[in-house]
């Protein structure tokens, strides 16, 4: 039998996960296959390359307080600016996600899994086309789900990359652009992807 465990959003909440693993651990249940959404990504990725719950404790804290030094002032005041002389203007994001995408991309280096598809544990993560509002899920293997109209798969994108897309809460976030496609956050519209794990499970 296979333990799968699937990661939801939740902002600064989504550390709550690294107790949930934590617990699981001590208690010997140690999850196969995991997926996770916005914050309970970088959890999902990071487990999934091999980086135990106390690493990832580390991990998060130390970079965590960088989120506030990451604000595009520049970009809020011209916006703020062209607000004030047009009703049309709208913001994308006040954050431009650089700081989780490096500290994912550094931890994916160090243990040289550079790609979702070059993950130890099968893993998927959602984001959502904000165009389209169609599911796009990055896989480690296309393999494990069968296509359908509703949500694109992609296995073939950097895991930081990945986790960027899902985490980038609208307004808050700017969309993280994939091969032309702009991205927000997964939780849209899978907060708690459970549904893929049940196929990946079939088939890993």
């Amino acid at each position: 039998m296979r333990l799968g465990l699937a990661l939801s959003g939740g902002g600064v909440r989504g550390a709550v996960h690294i107790g949930v693993l934590k617990a699981l651990e001590e208690n010997k249940l140690v999850p196969d296959i995991l997926s996770g959404t916005s914050s309970g990504s970088i959890v999902a990725a990071l487990y999934s390359i091999g980086y135990n719950p106390n690493e990832i404790e580390e991990i998060v804290r130390k970079n965590v307080k960088n989120i506030k030094m990451e604000f595009d002032l520049r970009y809020i005041f011209a916006n703020l600016r062209m607000m004030l002389l047009s009703r049309d203007k709208k913001i994308d994001g006040f954050i431009k996600g650089d700081i989780f995408k490096k500290m994912i991309n550094n931890c994916c280096i160090k243990k040289g899994c550079i790609k979702i598809k070059d993950t130890i544990k099968p893993l998927a993560i959602p984001a959502v086309d904000i165009n389209t509002s169609k599911i796009v899920m990055f896989i480690s293997d296309k393999k494990m789900f069968t296509q359908n109209s509703e949500i694109e798969l992609d296995d073939d994108i950097d895991l930081a990359m990945a986790v960027r897309a899902s985490i980038s809460y609208p307004v808050v976030f700017k969309p993280c652009k994939v091969k032309g496609k702009r991205l927000v956050d997964g939780g849209i519209r899978d907060n708690v992807p459970v549904n893929i794990l049940r196929f990946m499970g079939r088939t890993s």
